[in-house]
């Protein structure tokens, strides 16, 4: 049911998504495409219109592109998040290679955004260069995701069109401040940890006990 669910726009872009994503990474114990098709139905059921991917394998994307066919294309967020190595910055080619291969493996048109891990690129030049991966139609925004100094400059650069950043009413005043800056620079703001893991830990304790892995695959 998708009762209760609530849906927010996605910063100046015209788009609305649901207040609550679903991740998908790889799983071992999901090695066919059939293996991911439910959990996604079983997301779009619940009113789950926001998707990002971390991490792509076959079985994955072609599960992805086969369950988000059968609904209308333009009532879905889907982002990939880009791999990037440690202190390093990604190359456009990188870039660009990772969301034509994720495009190709679910079939689908286009992906919604690509959300880069800071520091994956520099502001400048490297920045600008990014609008011809939009031109070409294959992803519609690039964000940036993560905390500290060197997000805050890709903030700052007024180049990007979303923030993924930890957030939740525990954040101190430089997340808040983080938070800000990009709704200022017309960034959409996707918040991670908004219910801190402790806290969560011991509402699934008492729900563990009445029946076995009640969040097995979830």
């Amino acid at each position: 049911s998708t009762k209760g669910v609530r849906y927010r726009p996605l910063g100046a872009r015209g788009q609305v998504i649901s207040a609550v994503s679903l991740i998908l990474e790889p799983d071992p114990s999901r090695r066919r495409p059939a293996d991911w098709v439910p959990l996604v139905y079983a997301a779009l059921e619940c009113g789950i219109s926001g998707f990002e991917i971390r991490g792509l394998d076959k079985a994955l994307g072609e599960g992805v592109g086969q369950a988000l066919a059968s609904v209308d294309r333009r009532m879905v967020f889907l982002a990939l998040r880009l791999k990037t190595q440690p202190g390093r910055h990604a190359s456009l080619e990188a870039v660009s290679g990772q969301i034509r291969a994720a495009v190709a493996a679910t079939g689908l048109e286009y992906l919604d955004a690509a959300l880069l891990d800071a520091p994956a690129l520099e502001p400048g030049e490297a920045l600008k260069q990014l609008g011809a991966l939009k031109s070409a139609g294959i992803v519609r925004a690039f964000g940036v995701a993560g905390e500290g100094e060197g997000v805050d400059a890709l903030v700052a650069s007024g180049r990007l069109d979303i923030l993924a950043t930890e957030y939740s009413l525990l954040s101190g005043w430089g997340e808040r401040r983080r938070v800000r800056a990009a709704v200022a620079s017309d960034m959409a703001v996707l918040g991670y940890g908004c219910f801190p893991r402790e806290a969560l830990g011991q509402l699934v304790k008492p729900i563990s006990r009445t029946r076995a892995r009640p969040l097995a695959g979830i």
